[in-house]
C-alpha cells in the first residue's frame, strides 16, 4: 500500500464512493463478455483459459467506469506489460499489423461496448458527481482544521 497522505486519501474516498453507483461486473457479465470475445485477448486475439485465471478485465478507458461496457477481455501480456495507460485504440493500432486486422477488432471492440451500454442519465452523473465532490470538500475542511491544531 503505497503512503497515506491527503492526496491518496482524497483519490481513495473519490473511489469508494463511485464504487457505490459504478460496480463492478456481475459474474454474468463477466461470463457475457468471455464469450462475445470468444475466449481470446481483444487486442491481440490470443487464446485464453478461463479455468487457468489467463484472462484480464482491461479498462478500455484508464481511470474510467467499473462498467462492463468499459471493459474487454484482454491476456497478461496487453493488459500488464504493454497497454498500461495508454490509448486502447493507439494501443490497437500497435497491435495490429494491417488495417483490415486493426478495423475488424476496433469494430468488436465497439460494438461490445453498444451492446451493454448502460448510461446514466446525464443529470444523474452530475449529481453523483455533485456528492463526490461534496465529500472531497469536507475532507479538505478537517485537514485544514487539524492541521491548525499541530
Amino acid at each position: 500500500m503505497p503512503k497515506m497522505t491527503a492526496g491518496y486519501a482524497k483519490n481513495t474516498i473519490r473511489r469508494a464512493l463511485r464504487a457505490v453507483v459504478d460496480r463492478e461486473p456481475s459474474p454474468s457479465e463477466i461470463t457475457k463478455l468471455w464469450e462475445y470475445f470468444g475466449s481470446a485477448c481483444a487486442y491481440c486475439s490470443r487464446r485464453l483459459k478461463r479455468e487457468k485465471r489467463e484472462g484480464h478485465l482491461d479498462h478500455l478507458l484508464s481511470g474510467g467506469s467499473y462498467n462492463i461496457s468499459n471493459r474487454v477481455l484482454s491476456c497478461g501480456l496487453c493488459n500488464g506489460d504493454e497497454k498500461r495507460d495508454k490509448n486502447w485504440i493507439d494501443f490497437l493500432r500497435e497491435k495490429t499489423s494491417d488495417a483490415t486486422t486493426f478495423n475488424q477488432r476496433r469494430s468488436k471492440i465497439e460494438a461490445w461496448c453498444t451492446l451493454v451500454a448502460q448510461v446514466a442519465p446525464k443529470d444523474e452523473n452530475e449529481r453523483i458527481e455533485v456528492e463526490i465532490e461534496r465529500a472531497v470538500s469536507a475532507f479538505d475542511t478537517a485537514l485544514a482544521n487539524l492541521r491548525q491544531l499541530r
